[in-house]
């Protein structure tokens, strides 16, 4: 999900969205070998990303869509997981909303409102008869299980109107769930704060298909497992096929660093069959915090293999290795040192999730740029996906990924067979998902080689200022189509900048001479005094009638236009006589973005004993000076820009 020092500040300072427990994601980057689409002039090529082009518009493989966050007014949801229903629709789950997507990306307005239901999920899964369940924090603390209808709606059939809470003697948050062949389900989440201490567990809750506790599992439909005072992070739920339970996760910050495992038998208790009495722990061997981190899990399937029902984890671990990693366990919780070295395989990327395809390969996802790595079932890279196994679509800085499906091979949607669909965010590149909530959509395998596009333009522009962009037809070899009379559409990171003008769809002319310039305005900014946390845009162009001939402009940095108001910002609305107060500074352009501010300010009063700040130059978001006003009544304090006078701002405090 977020980045780690993001993360901790979330656990330490108690700030974390309703609903959201967070989980640490690392941004690893694979050597600059690495394959990734040649950059020439400003160009840059579709095709070598794998990136479905009948996904989304323009060819361009993904969706952005904006989920507002309830307690970030300024997000727009940060995709956690996906699901893929039997008839190919998409579901992505956020922390602001749940979205149903239709088979060609377009957001499914038979879902929700438009598109996206009002609920909360930091696991979910599918019912058989096609009902959605959703797992997350309660408002008290606890375990909240949410039904919907397949539209979106609550099932009011399910526990009190749909949802179902569940109080643990520690404060906690479902992050996991699944579904039993008989439609109980089971919830997993990790153990909070008790008596004011970190209380690391496992906690879980098997409910009925109607939503009440099965009194039949754990103690009356509840299971603990306590591990130490430190904080204990669940990531991963899974369903064996004799029906026992096995939840894998991590210490992820002060505390043992290291791998945890526990599996329960059908009715709660730990299978002491498994592990040191049904509990595994694998050390990092450092006391350094990440240094043991379980990013997914998945078990092999049973198909008649001597590996089926072993443990395949991703993540990080300093014990077996340096990099991140592929892990494989036996069915008794033991490392399996018959897999790769000694019992784990490197990864070229940082890995947020792991499942299998159809043929038994592994499929890992990547935090950073949404990177895709295949591997063979026995860890080796399966050389025939991408470069060496991975796939690197070149998206641009901040795009990250963080839930992980594949399109199962049955069902209705049989176009769509083995595709991999991937949901996360865009935004700052240490603040990733902050300003868009992203679904993308991969091919299995490379498309054949085939026309495409390039598309050349300035790498910056200014917020509200058009910039020129040439887009050129080549054939698969890099050609100029001279003759290309198709006709064009373009698309961009809609979340980033819902006021972005993309040209109309153009058709070529002979004229042309495959080649054409086309004007695109963007109006948010995305740039950062910290550009760790610039916003990127990026622009998609495809051929509408076949949309696999494409191409795209990506890391384009919008810059904020001139000051064109300044603001005296967290004013009082009233004050005491003689009591001192500061004020802060905001400057903005025309289109409400955050500008740079260079010119010296000076303030004035109509309290004629008021003492205020000497002029200065003062930055966004600084703290001005001392004020304060001592003549009772209403009273105005005004700033105003010394090089611009139409620039000043005015406030009215009641003096008391």
């Amino acid at each position: 999900m977020w980045p780690t020092l993001m993360k901790l500040w979330l656990a330490l300072s108690g700030n974390t969205p309703r609903g959201f427990a967070p989980r640490r994601r690392r941004a690893f980057r694979r050597p600059d070998s690495r394959p990734c689409l040649e950059a020439l002039e400003d160009r840059c090529l579709l095709n070598a990303g794998y990136l479905d082009p009948t996904f989304g518009a323009a060819g361009a493989g993904l969706v952005t869509t904006p989920i507002a966050v309830i307690n970030n007014s300024d997000g727009q949801g940060i995709g956690q997981r996906v699901l893929i229903q039997s008839d190919g629709k998409v579901l992505a789950f956020a922390d602001g909303g749940v979205a149903r997507y239709n088979t060609d990306g377009s957001l499914d307005t038979s879902f929700g409102s438009g598109g996206i239901a009002n609920s909360y999920a930091n696991g979910a899964a599918l019912q058989s008869d096609g009902k959605i369940l959703l797992a997350s924090r309660s408002g008290s603390g606890g375990f909240s299980l949410e039904r919907l209808n397949s539209n979106g709606s609550l099932d009011a059939s399910f526990g009190n109107q749909g949802v179902v809470t569940t109080s643990f003697t520690a404060t906690t948050a479902a992050t996991q769930v699944v579904v039993q062949p008989d439609g109980k389900i089971v919830l997993a989440g990790d153990g909070g704060v008790k008596g004011g201490q970190y209380y690391g567990a496992f906690e879980l809750a098997r409910y009925n298909a109607d939503g009440s506790l099965d009194t039949s599992f754990g103690q009356q439909g509840k299971v603990t497992t306590f591990f130490g005072r430190f904080q204990v992070s669940t990531q991963a739920l899974l369903l064996q096929a004799n029906g026992e339970l096995i939840v894998a996760g991590d210490i992820p910050l002060v505390g043992p660093q290291e791998w945890l495992m526990a599996r329960y038998n059908t009715n709660g208790r730990l299978d002491t069959t498994f592990g040191n009495k049904g509990i595994v722990t694998t050390p990092s061997g450092s006391n350094g915090i990440g240094s043991a981190s379980v990013d997914g899990a998945v078990l092999y399937p049973n198909a008649g293999t001597p590996n089926d029902g072993k443990i395949a984890i991703v993540g990080t671990n300093a014990s077996l290795s340096s990099s991140p990693l592929l892990a494989r366990f036996n069915t008794n919780g033991s490392l399996d040192t018959t897999f790769g070295s000694g019992g784990f395989v490197p990864l070229a990327i940082g890995p947020f999730g792991v499942t299998f395809d159809s043929r038994g390969r592994f499929m890992v996802a990547g935090f950073g740029s949404v990177e895709l790595e295949r591997l063979n079932p026995d860890g080796t890279p399966d050389t025939t996906f991408g470069s060496g196994g991975v796939v690197t679509p070149g998206l641009p800085p901040g795009t990250h990924g963080d839930g992980l499906a594949i399109y199962p091979s049955t069902g209705t949607d049989t176009a769509d067979y083995g595709k991999i669909a991937v949901v996360g965010g865009v935004g700052g590149t240490n603040t990733p998902g902050l300003n868009g909530f992203m679904v993308a959509r991969f091919l299995p395998s490379a498309p054949p080689s085939a026309p495409n596009f390039v598309v050349s333009g300035p790498s910056s522009a200014t917020a509200g200022a058009p910039i020129s962009v040439t887009v050129t037809a080549t054939d698969a070899n890099g050609n100029v189509l001279t003759n290309y009379t198709g006709t064009v559409d373009f698309a961009d990171f809609a979340s980033l900048d819902p006021r972005a003008v993309l040209p109309a769809n153009y058709t070529f002319t002979a004229a042309d001479q495959g080649v054409h310039t086309f004007a695109v305005t963007f109006y948010k900014a995305g740039a950062s005094v910290y550009p760790s946390q610039a916003i990127y845009q990026a622009l998609f162009v495809a051929d509408t009638a076949t949309p696999s001939m494409n191409g795209r402009q990506v890391s384009i940095l919008v810059n904020p236009g001139p000051v064109a108001q300044i603001f005296l910002v967290n004013a009082p609305s009233s004050i005491t006589s003689g009591t001192s107060f500061q004020l802060s500074f905001s400057a903005v352009d025309a289109y409400g973005n955050a500008a740079s501010f260079t010119d010296t300010v000076h303030f004035t009063s109509s309290d004629p004993n008021a003492t205020l700040p000497s002029d200065e130059t003062p930055k966004n978001g600084q703290n001005l000076g001392t004020f304060i006003l001592r003549t009772t009544g209403t009273q105005t304090i005004t700033m105003t820009d010394i090089n611009d006078p139409s620039l000043f701002v005015t406030i009215t405090i009641q003096v008391t």
